[in-house]
C-alpha cells in the first residue's frame, strides 16, 4: 500500500508572522511542505530528509479521518514541513523525503491467509 503524495510546495522566505507562528529560529525562514496520504509513511520519510540536508521538522500532524476523507484533494491525511536556512536546502530535505515515500516507506497488507491483495483471486 504505497502513500501517494498529494502537494509540495517550497516557500522560500516565509512571511514573520508565519515563522512566529511554527515559533521558528531567527536563521530558519525557507519552508518546505508536503501532504501524504499516509501519514506513519509520511513521519519517517520526512525523518530521511532531516539526514539528506541541514533542516527541521517544525511540524508533522495527521488528520484523523483518514485518508479516505480529505477535507480537500491536496489535504492527505497528514502534513510535514521542513524549516531551514536556505531554499535549496528545504528542496535537498523535500527530494530526499519523495524519493524515500517512493522507494521503501509503504506498507503490504494480508489478509487472514497471509494472503497481499495483488495475490488474491
Amino acid at each position: 500500500m504505497k502513500p501517494q503524495v498529494l502537494a509540495v510546495r517550497v516557500i522560500a522566505d516565509a512571511e514573520p508572522q508565519l515563522c512566529a507562528q511554527l515559533q521558528l529560529g531567527a536563521e530558519q525562514h525557507a519552508l518546505g511542505l508536503v501532504t501524504c496520504t499516509s501519514d506513519d509513511a509520511l513521519y519517517a520519510a520526512l525523518d530521511e530528509g532531516t539526514k539528506a540536508a541541514p533542516v527541521d521538522v517544525v511540524y508533522a500532524r495527521s488528520f484523523y479521518a483518514g485518508s479516505n476523507y480529505p477535507s480537500g484533494p491536496l489535504s492527505g491525511e497528514v502534513l510535514g514541513i521542513y524549516a531551514g536556512r536556505d531554499p535549496d536546502e528545504v528542496r535537498a530535505a523535500l527530494d530526499a523525503c519523495l524519493d524515500y515515500l517512493a522507494r521503501e516507506a509503504w506498507f503490504y497488507a494480508a489478509d487472514e491467509r497471509g494472503a497481499s491483495p495483488s495475490s488474491r483471486t
